[in-house]
């Protein structure tokens, strides 16, 4: 994570406000920046009511641009390179909660988005060539696919604070010795985090691990980032007080996953991060 990635990411909340308006709609600001739309939408599957397509297309179009600015010939920022694939935990945790933000009382809308759009769309099959583990988008997220499908109360936890860190990445200036607005919103997310890990550890849901180990190693970084210069020296940030989950190695065992009632099926014997 850097204030590159961040800003990226801040961009699409400029052209889709991640809360309601009003009358419990989207707020879309920015037609043009979401005009990638998918071709062909199959919208006929029983999953799927055609009145969610005109949202849909432009979450979908979001969804495109942050896969093409971070994965696309490695992204605009070189130095993330080797990490844009945890990057594609946090756009995948942008999009469920985008999708569950209106539509979270909708049976099986995770399950409508991907049939119409991640199945369907050619965008999202999209050759990749940097990384040679996975051959487009849609294999990517078939493969975190689990983050896509979290259950949306967890899916708006895990947002809130991936956007608490990431505010605090935009907000950095190594030459700022008072800490006071770090501070707080490091409390918040120290507090988001040790919630998320309290769940975890009760449940034991695999799921979280990689996105937690992804969180707190971004937060150790932010940490580091302070301590190695002028900022933040009037008062250190807090840490994180749980045991550390380790994040080399990690494997989610099965023989893939199916979509209920849909066709297809994603193999393999699980997958490595």
């Amino acid at each position: 994570m850097n204030k590159t990635m961040c800003k990226k990411f801040q961009d699409v909340r400029n052209a889709i406000s991640d809360e309601l308006g009003d009358n419990k709609t989207y707020q879309f600001k920015d037609n043009i920046f979401l005009n990638n739309y998918c071709d062909n939408v199959d919208f006929s599957s029983s999953f799927c009511n055609n009145n969610f397509q005109s949202d849909f297309d432009k979450i979908s179009a979001g969804c495109v641009y942050l896969l093409d600015e971070f994965i696309k010939e490695c992204g605009v920022d070189p130095s993330l390179a080797k990490n844009n694939i945890n990057i594609v935990d946090y756009i995948l945790i942008w999009l469920s909660y985008m999708i569950n933000l209106k539509y979270s009382e909708e049976e099986n809308i995770i399950t409508c988005f991907y049939s119409a759009y991640i199945h369907e769309c050619d965008k999202y099959k999209k050759k990749i060539d940097k990384l040679t583990d996975y051959k487009d988008y849609k294999d990517i997220i078939d493969k975190k696919w689990y983050l896509l499908n979290m259950d949306s109360n967890n899916a708006s936890k895990f947002y809130k604070a991936f956007k608490l860190l990431c505010e605090m990445y935009t907000d950095f200036d190594e030459k700022k010795k008072d800490c006071t607005n770090y501070s707080e919103k490091a409390n918040e997310f120290v507090k988001q985090y040790e919630e998320l890990y309290e769940e975890y550890n009760s449940t034991n849901d695999s799921s979280y691990k990689q996105v937690l180990c992804t969180l707190s190693t971004d937060y150790d970084n932010l940490i580091k980032k302070c301590n190695d210069t002028q900022c933040c020296k009037s008062s250190s940030l807090p840490t994180i007080e749980t045991e550390k989950i380790p994040g080399s190695g990690f494997r989610v065992q099965g023989s893939g996953f199916r979509v209920q009632g849909l066709g297809f099926r994603v193999q393999g014997s699980g997958f490595r991060v």
